[in-house]
């Protein structure tokens, strides 16, 4: 017999139901990146019902990592990301299947090109342009849905493609317009902890509702801009009009 007592607080919103929660736990999430903005993302997901998350990251915790990656304890320092994330998931909610990916995301790469095939959203919580580069390509690839998130300073930002509209469409010269370029090791810019978890919810908001509607209001091309210094909360659609029927 079902059981969805621990969504009650959100199965009793309005528009929601039972229905809409039973859909989330047949979805299926990939999560790029279990940083600051990865851990938000990705404590939301799973606490509100995705039945299966897809955790990728390369990296092991560091303690410079511990202030805003709140999915991490001093114990796991040195150890990687995508294992300790998985753990924590799992402790957060053992109905979820949680799939830690200890790798490199990279266009080509049969297990980066597998796990988007087999999700019905992805969310790019990376922190360079070459890596969300990368994230889009496949997506556009296997035409999935694709949230990306980000976080520097004091701002929180998501952007939303799919449905034909992909980073390369949005920001043809990003690359050089942000000074950024493939190759190098990337820049570790200030950030504010709550900034990365205002984006990585962000993120997993618009994740969970287009899922739990079937996808019927997302809007690829929706950016979002919150600057928590200023309260300042900005949003605009950025996809051109004769894109919106390419697909």
């Amino acid at each position: 017999m079902e059981n969805f007592s621990r969504y009650a607080r959100q199965t009793a919103l309005e528009g929601f139901g039972i229905e809409r929660q039973r859909r989330l736990r047949s979805a299926s999430v990939a999560v790029v990146g279990a940083g600051g903005v990865g851990c938000g993302a990705l404590a939301a997901i799973v606490g509100a019902g995705i039945g299966r998350v897809r955790v990728i990251d390369c990296d092991k915790v560091q303690l410079s990592n511990l202030h805003r990656q709140t999915l991490y304890r001093e114990a796991d320092l040195g150890k990687p990301k995508a294992a300790c994330a998985a753990s924590a998931l799992r402790a957060l909610n053992s109905q979820a299947e949680i799939l830690p990916l200890d790798m490199e995301f990279c266009p080509g790469d049969s297990a980066s090109e597998n796990a988007v095939q087999h999700s019905d959203i992805i969310i790019d919580a990376t922190d360079s342009f070459a890596s969300r580069a990368k994230v889009s390509s496949v997506c556009e690839k296997f035409g999935k849905r694709l949230v990306m998130a980000a976080a520097q300073g004091f701002q929180a930002q998501t952007l939303l493609f799919g449905d034909g509209f992909y980073l390369r469409d949005a920001l043809a010269d990003a690359c050089s317009a942000s000074g950024e370029s493939g190759g190098g090791e990337p820049q570790s810019p200030p950030i504010f902890a709550p900034a990365a978890h205002i984006s990585g919810a962000l993120a997993a908001a618009e994740a969970i509702l287009a899922l739990a509607a079937g996808f019927e209001r997302y809007e690829p091309g929706k950016f979002i801009s919150f600057d928590i210094a200023e309260s300042k909360f900005f949003k605009i659609n950025i996809r051109p009009k004769n894109a919106a029927n390419s697909s």
